[in-house]
């Protein structure tokens, strides 16, 4: 990790939290945390869970019953338990922090970034 985050340019990316990835976001010029809303994530498992039995996705665990009704479980647990803790962990770098719903909002700041380099 510190070979990469010294290089000029880079990305990471991850649901880490552990103190192993400080320097990371010390050294990043932008973090955007990824926060689609909880409905979407419930209905991207419910997607995935199909596409990978008809077989149009492949997945590295063979999809099951189980893995799907433990994905809900996660969901929620992340809802109500690690997005708060990621929040308050990453609040010290709200100044160079966007919190995101979707591609588009990507999108839409990084143009709004590239126009006020462009206008000086």
């Amino acid at each position: 990790m510190k070979d990469i985050i010294v290089s000029d340019t880079w990305i990471i990316e991850g649901t880490y939290t552990d103190d192993w990835i400080e320097d990371s976001l010390v050294n990043a010029d932008l973090i955007i945390l990824l926060d689609p809303a909880y409905e979407i994530r419930n209905i991207r498992i419910i997607k995935r869970f199909m596409f990978q039995k008809l077989k149009i996705e492949t997945a590295n665990y063979t999809p099951s019953l189980r893995i799907f009704l433990r994905m809900f479980k996660w969901n929620r647990y992340f809802e109500h338990t690690a997005k708060p803790f990621i929040f308050d962990r990453f609040s010290a770098y709200g100044h160079k922090m966007i919190i995101v719903e979707n591609k588009l909002d990507v999108i839409e700041y990084l143009t709004f970034l590239k126009r006020n380099s462009e206008a000086g």
